[in-house]
């Protein structure tokens, strides 16, 4: 086998495209009336490629994507299907407009499956993608390629990467072959490298910009930071935080935010309450993940319940990098969830 063959498949890009297939359907489903039971079809479906390729990315397993494939497959099939019984007599332009852009949602997660099963060489830079003319580019040339301003950017490895250090020093050569997921992030910003001068142990080796975002944190709660328990992860720990609801078994709870390690081009996932959190009634809230219920779920970390709760599947809210925080993910994202009471 090439070292080609041996890209790892492009995850990221495959979710993105995952959610912009929903997001047509949730459009489409605005003028499809009475075939509830396709609709319902095509979102199962989606569910579960979506889960296949989370399994796939968190346990290593790129063969899982074949299974997403016929997934995808399925759900093109019933989108054509659906697509002849669709009434088009309503609003003519509007339905034709909106089914089109489901179909071609769905045909362009297909392409882009189809590509990583042939072991093609994208290269991914915060999710801007190109494919190189040479196995082997400096950092400018990458970030070039990207469209990224060599002056303005650093380079730093993607967030499966095993450096300590993500960040990728001007003029080392970067094998593309090896390594095709990276992160384009300011100049200057604190998100790279370690801070010197931290207030507390456990911040030794955050970045400055995360330990900015922790001491703004600490102003109104005890927090703590793990940076050993996962390879690819900090975890920041907000103590005794309020529960806005009385719908659980308490009235705060410990909250970890999970952050990756290409924070904050990627934003956390998940909300995590400590183990013994439970509705009144003593069962997991809605979608909660333990290592008990669930150990091979590689969103499920020892010692949290994990509650399935997702920024990228929200309509309201988006993840902007360098202006969220995690101050607003506690607020937003965190709250949002135990705000629900289920």
């Amino acid at each position: 086998m090439s070292r080609t063959d041996q890209v790892q498949p492009d995850y990221n890009h495959l979710e993105k495209l995952v959610q912009v297939t929903q997001d047509a359907l949730v459009e489409a489903e605005t003028i499809i009336n009475g075939h509830r039971d396709a609709v319902d079809a095509i979102d199962d479906g989606l569910e579960q490629a979506e889960d296949l390729i989370d399994d796939a990315q968190d346990n290593d397993h790129p063969e899982l994507l074949d299974e997403v494939s016929a997934y995808v497959d399925d759900v093109q099939g019933t989108i054509r299907h659906l697509e002849d019984r669709v009434d088009y007599e309503t609003d003519t332009e509007e339905t034709v407009e909106r089914m089109n852009a489901l179909d071609n949602a769905v045909e362009d997660l297909e392409d882009a499956l189809e590509d990583n099963h042939q072991g093609k060489l994208v290269v991914n830079v915060s999710e801007k993608m190109f494919f190189p003319d040479e196995f082997v580019m400096e950092p400018s040339k990458i970030l070039e390629a990207a469209g990224f301003a060599r002056d303005e950017y650093l380079l730093y490895a993607g967030a499966d990467a095993d450096e300590d250090d993500p960040h990728i020093e001007k003029g080392t050569n970067v094998d593309l072959r090896d390594q095709n997921v990276f992160s384009a992030i300011p100049d200057e910003v604190g998100y790279g490298g370690t801070s010197t001068n931290t207030p507390e142990d456990d911040d030794a080796d955050l970045p400055t910009g995360i330990q900015k975002e922790v001491e703004d944190l600490r102003e109104d709660y005890k927090v703590d930071v793990d940076t050993e328990a996962e390879d690819s992860f900090t975890h920041v720990i907000v103590r005794d935080y309020p529960v806005p609801v009385d719908t659980y078994n308490r009235d705060t709870t410990d909250v970890m935010i999970r952050v990756p390690q290409n924070y904050p081009e990627q934003a956390p996932d998940w909300v995590y309450v400590e183990e013994e959190f439970r509705l009144k009634n003593g069962e997991l809230p809605r979608k909660a993940q333990t290592m008990d219920t669930n150990p091979r779920n590689g969103a499920v970390v020892p010692g949290w319940v994990a509650l399935s709760w997702h920024l990228s599947k929200m309509d309201t809210v988006t993840w902007t990098p360098y202006q969220n925080n995690l101050r607003w993910y506690l607020d937003t994202i965190v709250r949002g969830r135990l705000s629900q009471g289920d």
